[in-house]
């Protein structure tokens, strides 16, 4: 009773809490809301601003557009002088890409046990990846995925759950996640384009889009029931050495010359160590680096639900995290707990 009911309603929503108090005291404080909200008003042109852009000829939207697209090509813009919000935004990219995947793949097993349940898809906030998404590109990933978390722990258990996905129904979010995460993720990092950045905001549809292209030419099969943990595995295999190449290519030479230093400024969000940031890239940066910080936080609790277990799996669970965070990163240690769920 504590454990699957009172402790996820203490532990996730406080730590949404905490995300979204640290969070929106960064963008009130450092000045960042007001300077997007001044670069994306009605009244700015393209002379001030270059990404205030008719993207959809619905200005109420083009301005959401605008305040997200300038936010993020301030975190991709090349900079020889500031390099580090680019890096990290990188980094960030990188290792979200295996809990995009986890994601899916419960949101895929919820939506099947409740269309045996003789619902449609249960409760959208655990079935729709859209909708999800769609919400933390609002509200950040920090503040809305322990949510997800709580209602997952508390209503999304179903028993034999697990087992109810086919291989059709992986092949086709792997397909989702590579089309309408990964490309459009490094077309962004790229190409350096507006409209490419606008277009990546909407990942979460596309990856929704692209699964039903794939699940529409290639139908599940019911003699598949059960017999999908080999391509979940390969999926979170794949997505783990995506995020731990970003460990390997930003971690390991500062590890190896120990630069703490610019591990500190990297990763560690500039307020907890006095510093403050005078540009809107180190500003977004900084904003960037409190949602990754809270999300991992709360996933990686989560995940301690997720492998179901004593208190002998916990502790093996949480020394493999030990480990791995700064080995392999984040992403790729909660990837290999996934795995490792999905073999159990």
């Amino acid at each position: 009773m504590f454990k699957n009911k009172i402790l996820p309603v203490l532990l996730f929503p406080t730590i949404s809490a905490l995300a979204m108090a640290y969070i929106f005291r960064h963008i009130h404080e450092s000045g960042l809301g007001s300077a997007l909200e001044g670069l994306c008003s009605a009244q700015t042109d393209l002379s001030e601003n270059p990404y205030r852009l008719p993207y959809t000829a619905i200005d109420a939207l083009d301005k959401v557009l605008c305040n997200l697209v300038t936010f993020f090509q301030f975190a991709i813009q090349p900079d020889e002088d500031e390099p580090l919000p680019r890096l990290f935004t990188s980094y960030g990219l990188g290792n979200l890409l295996p809990l995009c995947a986890i994601i899916a793949i419960e949101m895929q097993r919820y939506r099947l046990s409740a269309r045996t349940a003789g619902w449609w898809i249960g409760n959208p906030f655990l079935s729709s990846f859209s909708l999800l998404g769609v919400i933390y590109q609002n509200v950040t990933i920090a503040i809305t995925f322990p949510i997800y978390f709580t209602m997952a722990i508390l209503f999304g258990s179903t028993p034999g759950r697990k087992n109810m996905l086919t291989k059709q129904h992986v092949e086709a979010i792997m397909f989702g996640v590579l089309m309408g995460y990964l490309i459009p993720a490094i077309g962004m990092l790229v190409l350096n384009d507006p409209h490419v950045t606008a277009i990546w905001q909407f990942f979460p549809i596309i990856v929704s889009m692209f699964k039903h292209m794939h699940l529409a030419v290639k139908r599940p099969r019911e003699e598949d029931v059960g017999k999908a943990h080999g391509a979940v595995r390969m999926l979170y295999l794949i997505t783990g050495i995506v995020a731990s190449s970003m460990n390997v290519a930003l971690v390991w030479p500062k590890l190896a010359s120990l630069d703490f230093d610019s591990l500190k400024l990297l990763f560690v969000p500039a307020r907890l160590y006095g510093y403050t940031w005078a540009t809107t890239a180190g500003q977004t940066m900084e904003l960037l680096q409190w949602d990754v910080l809270f999300v991992y936080i709360a996933t990686i609790l989560w995940t301690f639900w997720l492998v179901a277990g004593g208190w002998r799996r916990g502790a093996w669970v949480a020394a493999w995290y030990a480990v791995a965070v700064p080995l392999v990163g984040p992403g790729a240690a909660v990837a290999g707990v996934a795995m490792w769920r999905e073999a159990a």
